[in-house]
Parts: structure tokens; sequence; C-alpha cells
């Protein structure tokens, strides 16, 4: 999978986690576990994370970035996530393991 993706998609993500004032991770099943790990690396890194499933997590707001797993392309939950926060002005980025798909159409 990681020989598919083109380095400049990998830093336009990083610049995005970098930018937002706040990140929030959404993931299922064991790469949600990944994303769990990754939200508390960022905070502990001195950002702005959070779990979008947690109890203490803060709303998205308007410049916030929701980085979210949807390794089939079609996962119901990802999508809603993601179709709500671009309507809410926050930035998206999904990782996936396809080429198209409805999370990516809504990111």
């Amino acid at each position: 999978v990681f020989a598919r993706i083109a380095p400049e998609t990998l830093d336009a993500a990083v610049e995005a986690i970098a930018a937002a004032p706040r990140v929030l991770l959404w993931a299922q099943g064991r790469t949600g576990y990944a994303l769990m790990a990754l939200a508390m690396r960022l905070f502990h890194l001195g950002r702005d994370a959070h779990w979008l499933g947690g109890i203490t997590t803060p709303p998205l707001r308007a410049g916030d970035l929701l980085l979210a797993n949807a390794s089939r392309g079609d996962l119901p939950s990802t999508t809603a996530f993601l179709r709500h926060a671009r309507a809410l002005g926050a930035r998206t980025v999904v990782f996936t393991g396809v080429e198209a798909g409805a999370a990516l159409d809504a990111a």
C-alpha cells in the first residue's frame, strides 16, 4: 500500500495536522486502536488532538481537522463523520486502501 502512495500526499497530510488548531481522529477496528495511539502521541507533542469517540472530546469546529481511516473506502460511519466535518467547515484527511469510494468522495 505504501508503495502506491505519492510522497506529496503524505506531506499534505502532515502539513494539515501541523496547521490545524485541533485534530480529531477516527477509525474502526484494529486501525481504530492505531489512530487512538496517534491521537495520544500528537497530544504528547503538544497538539490539541482527540479521539472522536472519547468522553472528553470537544466538538469539531471550522478550521479543525478530522483525520479518518476507511480501509474499504465505504464505511458508513466514517463517511458520515467526513461529510459532517466538511459541512462544519473542518478540513479532512482520509486514509484508505482503495482508489475510489464514498469516504474519498466525502473527504
